[in-house]
Order: structure tokens, then C-alpha cells, then sequence
């Protein structure tokens, strides 16, 4: 059973049923007043754990089929249990860094999910740990964001076990879909067959992270929103108290725990896409890949991945 696949598909599903209209125009406007109110401390700890993008076909299999990606570039696998590794069948491919990841989909997918579509899951943490009552200190109480949230089971040596609870927005037609996460430490203590207190994205991907190999970590995502979606990610990430650290007229940048979301809106799209990652690596690397409608650029110590125009869903 590939765990990484079920827990998706449960989000996905979630998420699919969000099929009312797009709000009315003045609703998508950025509600400026209210992103300049004082970001005071907050009571959650919100962090970055991985993101997915659906390829098309010549892309995906140029990544699936180069030997400098899997030797070199990243640890790679195509899921739970056991992180195992890809092979020329893979529908799915994890690359995993110190603490997040990154999940790329063929359009043969198992999600059956479309060429160009987007998804971002972070991390809450609560101060007195997991508990089915974990919920976000939302900065309004009167407002539709957040307010739906759901359980993810899985079967971890023969015992059902937790392993996080989900909280997301419904009734916004989107193609990227974001959700924010508390996660159950007994799921990983029953992963791997030792007592972990904390759950943590670095102690899940100790299993899948390859330090030996360049990839680190994700730095920055910037995405390329509709009018709804600037508004809703925004929305959400404003309300969780997530700092707002540059505003300019169709910009907005956040600091999310261990990396910053740029939002740039678009006035001329209605779907959604990541359109840049940022990240480190572990040592000196200058090469150029280029995947078709993906190009990944390392400079020094950084990689950043470029999704050209043709996968971008207009």
C-alpha cells in the first residue's frame, strides 16, 4: 500500500468537491486593510512540508529516465512504505530533502489528477502535541477559511494509526490546492520501529533523505494566482499568522516557518500554478537540466526549478 498515495488521494477527493462557482469579482480582491493589520504573534507554528506538480508526458519521462537525477541530484522514491525506489514504471516521484519534498506526477497518474495541476501541504504544530482536537488560532473566528478538517488513517504493522489532521477552505473552484496539517508522532514511532516523540518533517524523511546527494531543501515557492486564488492562499496564510514580509500591487510574499510563498496574481488566468522552487543543496553544483516544460537551474549551493509557459494551465 503506498501510503503517500492514500494520504493524497483523501486530500484531493476533499478538495474535488469544491466545484461552487468562483467568488464574485469584489469578493477576489485582496482585502488590503486587512493584510496591513499588525501580524502579532500567533499561537500556531506553521511550516513547509512538500508540494506536488503534474507533468505532461515528455517531461515527466525525461525526468523519470535521467541517470544524474537519481545518482546525483536527489534522493529519489516512489513512496511509503519503505521509500521504495523509482523504477521505468514509476507513475510518482518523491525527492526528498532534509526536512520537505518535492512530489512530481505523470499525467498517468495515480490521482488521475491533470497536466498542470498544483498542490501545497504545510505543517502545523501544536504547543501541547497531537491531539484530535488540534485545531488553528485563526485571526477571525466569524469566517469560511480553515474551517474544514478531516482525519488521515493508515494501516502501520497491522494497526491503524493516525497520521495527521488536515484542515483546508472548501467552496472556491481552484488547480492548486493547499492544505495545513497537524501530524501524529505515533505514526512515525510505528514507521519505523522506535519510540519518536515529535513529529517533524526531517524525522519522517530520515528514511528517503539522502545527504550524500545534492538536493537539501525547498526555500521558496512562488506561485502564479488567479484573482480567487491570490485571495484565498493570502486569506489562509493571514489568518494562521503567517508574516506578510513585501506587498507591492500584485505581490505578496509570506514567511511560512522554513521558507517564503510568493503569490503573484495574475489578472489574465482563472487556474493556478507553481510556477518557481527555490532551494539549497549540499554542495557546489552549477548544471542546467532541462526537462521539456521543466528547466532546474543550480547556481553555487542553490537550485531553483522553472515550469515553462506550456504547462502553465491558462
Amino acid at each position: 500500500m503506498n501510503w503517500d498515495f492514500l494520504a493524497k488521494t483523501s486530500i484531493v477527493l476533499l478538495c474535488l468537491g469544491c466545484t461552487e462557482p468562483v467568488q464574485k469579482q469584489k469578493d477576489a480582491l485582496i482585502d488590503k486593510s486587512a493584510i496591513n493589520k499588525s501580524f502579532s504573534r500567533t499561537e500556531n507554528q506553521v511550516s513547509f512540508s512538500h508540494l506536488y506538480v503534474v507533468l505532461d508526458s515528455i517531461s515527466y519521462n525525461m525526468m523519470l529516465h535521467n541517470d544524474y537525477l537519481k545518482s546525483t541530484y536527489a534522493g529519489m522514491d516512489s513512496g511509503l512504505p519503505g521509500f521504495s525506489p523509482i523504477d521505468s514504471t514509476a507513475k510518482s516521484i518523491y525527492l526528498r530533502g532534509r526536512n520537505s519534498y518535492l512530489e512530481i506526477l505523470g499525467p498517468q497518474n495515480s490521482f488521475a489528477e491533470p497536466v498542470g495541476q498544483n498542490g501545497i501541504g504545510f505543517a502545523l504544530e501544536a504547543e501541547n502535541g497531537f491531539s484530535l482536537q488540534n485545531k488553528p488560532h485563526l485571526k477571525e473566528t466569524d469566517t469560511k477559511f480553515l474551517t474544514e478538517s478531516d482525519t488521515v488513517t493508515f494501516l502501520v504493522n497491522n494497526k491503524n494509526i493516525i497520521w495527521y489532521k488536515p484542515f483546508y477552505t472548501v467552496g472556491m473552484e481552484t488547480n492548486i490546492y493547499t492544505w495545513y496539517s497537524y501530524r501524529n508522532p505515533e505514526f512515525l514511532s510505528a514507521l519505523y520501529n522506535k519510540n519518536i516523540e515529535k513529529y517533524t518533517e526531517e524525522a519522517y524523511l530520515q528514511g528517503g533523505y539522502k545527504p550524500q546527494k545534492l538536493f537539501e531543501n525547498v526555500t521558496q515557492v512562488e506561485i502564479e494566482c488567479s484573482r480567487a486564488d491570490h485571495y484565498r492562499i493570502s486569506k489562509e496564510l493571514q489568518l494562521l499568522g503567517c508574516k506578510l514580509k513585501l506587498k507591492s500591487q500584485d505581490t505578496l510574499n509570506f514567511a511560512v516557518g522554513n521558507i517564503d510563498v510568493t503569490l503573484v496574481r495574475n489578472q489574465t488566468i482563472t487556474k493556478s500554478y507553481i510556477s518557481r522552487i527555490d532551494g539549497t543543496l549540499n554542495a557546489m553544483d552549477n548544471r542546467t537540466l532541462d526537462f521539456h516544460n521543466l528547466k532546474i537551474e543550480n547556481s553555487g549551493r542553490s537550485t531553483r526549478w522553472h515550469f515553462k509557459q506550456q504547462l502553465k494551465s491558462k
